[in-house]
């Protein structure tokens, strides 16, 4: 008591309150808590921060996969499009800068090399592009060309009209006829020229004529002697594709020009002939396609536009230049159209990332929670404990930002190796970089995280020790998505968006006049909204099914049973996030496992369909002069073709049918080799709409050879039933037409090849029935090929047995074509990417829940183990609860996926044509990779159920309650 007194009077003695002393003392205190806590927080609590760590990292690899992958296609794309001559057969990865004294006006000595210096030297730094050395090419006005010797054997007349010029590299791409390449003179010495060896040729020239050069009359006439001193032509003779992109012009535009030394044309010509010596002045270089990619295509721009504003002031005259603007431009808008698309296709995964992010967090803060409430008891301020949290935070995120661009930069490459769902391919060659911009974007999105995490952290930072006691004692308030019924309006958005593209039919309208589907991107998410608040309603209701079933099962399950059933629906914020995040996880991966399945599937079908079997080639027969007819190898010729294991004639005629009251009906008529047909030809049951096979409608076709098989439409029209006979006007070439009688024995809706429009109908006959009269000018042939074999192979074996093969079509690389196209390979890439990210965090958060429930619990259970129940009954009470939510959450998760499935695919038929829509799209519901997901959860459970009884069979009565007794 002495102490404290004298303290007291010595702190008031030098005008210092005491309670302003020990409140300092308090805040200092906590200070210090506040400063070592995060780090001792991560040490005691490793096994959270790895969960944490693990979400952020996920978030942030799918951030950064979408503009790592969508950069790297388009510079793909942009490099390859480079390959493509653009004007006058250049390179598009070239420059081209010029200016034309009769367009932009003259030019002096000082302004040429003031605008040559800084474009030599200048250009590739400007662009930031590694370019080769800039080639300057500058040619005068045309001069009168006249014999130096009037009496030599060239006259007195004029020769010709021709320019004096220099350029730098012409020496490189030619190759000398005759002669040497000209000496450097000065002023007054008669000047060597190079001269093309079309001049020579067109004007007789020979090597070491003599000539007079005439300059302009304003001028005083100048005459320049010159001797043809050497005579070139192109490397090669003509130039070659590969040699043409060294060329600024054309090697015809270098014809009239005698060629001298820069030094001489600056030092000798210039001064004589003034400004029309710099009538023409070019600059011509290259950079390598590779080096220019999507994040560097901005500066690349920006470049093409400074390199002619800033020469043309230094030259005082424009400069006009040909670069790949155009291109880069174009493929920016690509860039950022697919990165937007790509980035709409992610947000179901990004929103369960979110869910799993505040789910950690939230039982992060729940189990600080008695923490914070000491702390802000002993003085610490909500902003020190919100500080201490943010470091330890920002600690825990050291790690994702460390792996997750390499993260992302690994799921960007496999992404592009996708080739259906999960299903990947060889390595591929994406120029796939890491730039500046998405260093900055990881650390916009940990920032995000980090923020998002903190808020149940700042919900909790409110409540005092008092508010924390109140709070363990009373029932826990209802979420604020549930008071504001927040999925009961998210389900009626969805349904109003469901009807409106019901009444559309498809998510672009057959007819419309842009097919582009993702004009209205937020269409495209109508599938994760009503799974997102489908989802929130399961969430809701779990808790309502587990006490109706305890009601319902009161008198007859057991009293363990029936606890666990009162626990899950006692106390609902508990196994909330948990059944959120399973139900969405599995609705959206069901779902989107069978819309990749199915849109495979269906672009499958539609090229098949188009192609009518696996592989065609087209056959035309000779003329025969002799017999005034159109002849053919015998058909069984196809099948004795190594690699051939069945054939199929297919042919296409036009034709005319009576229908009503005698008015024509256009149609299509397919003959074909039925019996090879069944082994070469594509078919889908739903194609006949009444579910007749193959087999059968050939077997019609085989029962007679005037059967028919006729389109449903046809026969309404027609007022005609099976059997009926029907006479078919064939049109086999222009101006040939012949009629067929034939019976009708079959119906088939649609068949393969054949788009039926409005007011045509289709009709399936023999092939022999109908060449009867006259063999076909040209037909298609349907293959069957062995496995292994080559289509290249097969069709040279054709041609060496003497079939005339026009056209191929292997539907097999064609569907690898559309398969491989970067929008469709982004989207289901990120789809399956999607899924395994997705499955990966409910599997954590599966494993985190069960072990914040049962040390959440453990007071509960050491007081129930106290009362009498046994170890197996505790181990039934948390297997039962921990199953219950699990099996309920993936049911209720699977059945709203397939749902959504079925309701919504449909509609994801994409094009504006008859052809893009036909076969009709079936769902094709992915059950084996739906299956593999359940496999995975139910692993995951059986692993956490194990890990739950090791932590039962641990735990000790006495120090359950007695730590129940220090959080109370």
């Amino acid at each position: 008591m002495s102490t404290n007194t004298n303290r007291r009077s010595r702190l008031s003695s030098k005008g210092i309150s005491p309670d302003r002393f020990a409140s300092l003392r308090r805040r200092l205190a906590a200070t210090r808590i506040v400063a070592s806590l995060p780090f001792e927080r991560i040490g005691h609590h490793l096994t959270l921060v790895a969960f944490i760590a693990a979400g952020h990292l996920l978030a942030l690899m799918l951030f950064l996969v979408v503009p790592l992958y969508a950069d790297g296609v388009n510079s793909h794309l942009l490099q390859e499009s480079l390959l493509t001559p653009g004007t006058e057969q250049r390179q598009r990865n070239s420059l081209l800068l010029k200016h034309f004294t009769s367009l932009y006006g003259p030019v002096t000595t000082g302004g040429f090399t003031a605008a040559d210096t800084y474009i030599t030297h200048d250009a590739g730094s400007v662009a930031g592009l590694p370019i080769t050395p800039v080639q300057s090419f500058v040619y005068s006005d045309k001069l009168r060309l006249t014999p130096a010797n009037p009496a030599g054997d060239l006259g007195n007349e004029l020769i010709a009209y021709a320019a004096l010029g220099f350029d730098d590299s012409l020496a490189n791409r030619i190759e000398l006829v005759e002669g040497r390449l000209p000496a450097t003179h000065g002023v007054g010495e008669p000047l060597d020229v190079l001269v093309s060896q079309s001049f020579v040729n067109k004007y007789g020239l020979r090597l070491g004529d003599r000539l007079v050069v005439h300059g302009s009359a304003d001028l005083g006439d100048p005459q320049l002697p010159v001797t043809v001193n050497g005579i070139w032509r192109p490397k090669g003779g003509a130039v070659s594709a590969a040699d043409q992109p060294h060329w600024p012009l054309q090697p015809f535009a270098y014809d009239d020009v005698f060629i001298l030394p820069r030094a001489t044309f600056i030092s000798a010509v210039a001064p004589q002939l003034g400004a029309s010596a710099w009538y023409s002045l070019l600059w011509y270089t290259q950079f390598p396609r590779q080096a220019v990619t999507i994040s560097n295509a901005a500066q690349a721009r920006g470049a093409f536009a400074e390199l002619p504003s800033r020469a043309a002031r230094l030259l005082g005259g424009r400069v006009d230049i040909e670069s790949p603007d155009q291109y880069l431009a174009d493929f920016q808008q690509r860039a950022t159209t697919l990165r937007t698309l790509l980035y709409i296709f992610s947000i179901p995964t990004l929103l369960i990332v979110v869910l799993y992010i505040v789910s950690t967090g939230s039982l992060f803060a729940e189990r600080q929670r008695a923490e914070i409430a000491v702390l802000k008891g002993r003085g610490a301020s909500r902003s020190q404990i919100l500080a201490a949290y943010l470091v330890e935070g920002a600690v825990v995120d050291l790690l994702p930002l460390v792996l997750g661009p390499f993260a992302a930069f690994g799921a960007a490459l496999l992404i592009g190796r996708t080739q259906a769902f999960l299903r990947f391919g060889t390595a591929n060659t994406l120029p796939i970089t890491m730039t500046i911009a998405t260093g900055q974007l990881a650390l916009g999105v940990l920032l995000a995280t980090l923020v998002l995490g903190l808020l149940p952290v700042v919900v909790a930072a409110q409540q005092t020790l008092v508010s924390y006691q109140q709070q363990i004692v009373r029932s826990v308030q209802q979420p604020l998505w549930q008071r504001l019924y927040l999925d009961v309006l998210i389900l009626l958005a969805a349904a109003y968006g469901y009807y409106v593209l019901r009444r559309q039919g498809s998510l672009v309208a057959l007819g419309a006049a842009n097919a582009d589907p993702f004009s209205n991107p937020l269409s495209l998410l109508l599938p994760a909204t009503a799974l997102l608040g489908s989802s929130l309603v399961a969430a809701r209701c779990f808790s309502t099914v587990a006490g109706l079933l305890a009601w319902l099962g009161r008198h007859f399950i057991g009293a363990t049973t029936l606890l666990a059933l009162r626990h899950l629906h006692r106390s609902p914020e508990q196994s909330r996030s948990i059944v959120l995040l399973t139900v969405l996880t599995l609705a959206l991966g069901s779902f989107s496992a069978s819309m990749a399945t199915t849109l495979d599937r269906n672009d499958t079908d539609r090229i098949l369909f188009a192609t009518g079997g696996a592989f065609r080639v087209t056959d035309h027969a000779q003329q025969s002069l002799a017999e005034e007819r159109w002849t053919s190898l015998p058909p069984w010729e196809y099948g004795k073709i190594a690699d051939v294991r069945a054939w199929s004639r297919m042919l296409h005629n036009d034709v005319m049918a009576t229908v009503g009251t005698g008015v024509g009906a256009p149609g299509t008529l397919i003959a074909l080799d039925r019996a090879g047909f069944t082994q070469t030809g594509w078919w889908r049951p739903d194609l006949a709409g009444n579910g007749d096979s193959l087999g059968h409608l050939m077997n019609v076709l085989a029962a007679e050879p005037q059967a028919v098989i006729v389109n449903r439409a046809f026969l309404q029209a027609a007022r005609l039933n099976l059997g009926d006979p029907l006479t078919l006007a064939i049109t086999s070439s222009p101006g040939e037409t012949g009629e067929r009688q034939f019976i009708i024995r079959a119906i088939a809706d649609n068949f393969p090849t054949v788009y039926q429009k409005p007011g045509t109908y289709t009709f399936i006959a023999n092939f022999d029935y109908v060449t009867l009269l006259n063999d076909p000018a040209h037909f298609d042939v349907l293959l069957q090929l062995a496995p292994g074999a080559t289509p290249d192979a097969v069709v040279a074996a054709f041609t060496q047995a003497g079939f005339n093969v026009d056209n191929v079509q292997d539907a097999h690389a064609l569907v690898a074509a559309a398969q491989a196209r970067p929008e469709r390979t982004g989207f289901v890439g990120l789809l399956s990417l999607g899924f395994v990210a997705s499955a990966g965090l409910t599997m954590l958060a599966l494993l985190l829940y069960s072990l914040f429930s049962f040390r959440r619990r453990m007071v509960e259970i050491g007081v129930l183990r106290a009362a009498g129940l046994s170890l197996l009954q505790l181990g039934w009470l948390l297997a039962f609860e921990l199953c219950f939510l699990i099996l309920t959450s993936a049911v209720a998760g699977t059945a709203l996926g397939v749902a959504a499935a079925r309701l919504f695919v449909p509609f994801y038929q994409l094009g504006n044509t008859i052809e893009a829509r036909t076969p009709a799209f079936i769902v094709v519901i992915a059950w084996a990779e739906i299956g593999r997901l359940l496999l995975i959860l139910g692993a995951m459970l059986l692993a956490t159920l194990i890990a739950t009884l090791f932590l039962l069979r641990r735990l000790r009565i006495h120090e359950a309650i007695k730590l129940g007794q220090e959080l109370v």
